[in-house]
């Protein structure tokens, strides 16, 4: 399973829509509510706050798990935005393999030209059409692709070629 399979997978049966942290005026400390209205969660902080915190924040009208709250609220879209990040980079990352094969035989094609042309230039002292069957047959080596339907032509005229020299 990916990274983007598992975060996709919890937002799975999730209460769908916008979550957002205290959005009516009398909603208790910590309240997330739906787009609906339902409550989603109720932020807290594990007991961890005494009673003397709690009236400050009372007087102060501050919302002790405000932060754990926003937190919860922004998990969903936190999650859907970071699933489709990862599958950008792996679109990404494809593309970058594509681009580095492309490049790779690219350089690799250019290379077999180039000794191609220097092996047909060396082998110009046989004429014309040796040259080309030379310089044929090792691209067709280099490449490993079938150049037969250019190859047998050659060979053919190599052959008269060769005979008539031989005349």
């Amino acid at each position: 399973m990916t990274e983007r399979e598992r975060v996709l997978g919890l937002l799975d049966g999730i209460t769908p829509g916008q979550w957002s942290y205290c959005p009516w005026r009398f909603d208790d400390w910590g309240m997330v509510r739906a787009e609906d209205g339902h409550i989603v969660a109720l932020a807290r902080d594990g007991g961890a706050m005494d009673a003397d915190s709690k009236s400050a924040h009372r007087a102060n009208g501050t919302d002790p798990y405000e932060a754990n709250a926003r937190l919860i609220a922004a998990a969903p879209d936190t999650a859907r935005r970071y699933a489709e990040a990862l599958a950008e980079i792996e679109r990404l990352r494809e593309a970058l393999k594509e681009a580095q094969t492309r490049a790779n035989q690219s350089i690799a094609h250019e290379r077999v030209r180039e000794d191609c042309e220097r092996k047909a230039a060396d082998a110009t002292h046989g004429g014309p059409v040796r040259a080309l069957y030379k310089w044929t047959a090792d691209y067709h080596k280099a490449n490993a692709r079938s150049f037969e339907w250019i190859a047998e032509p050659i060979r053919a005229a190599l052959a008269s070629s060769m005979s008539q020299a031989a005349k």
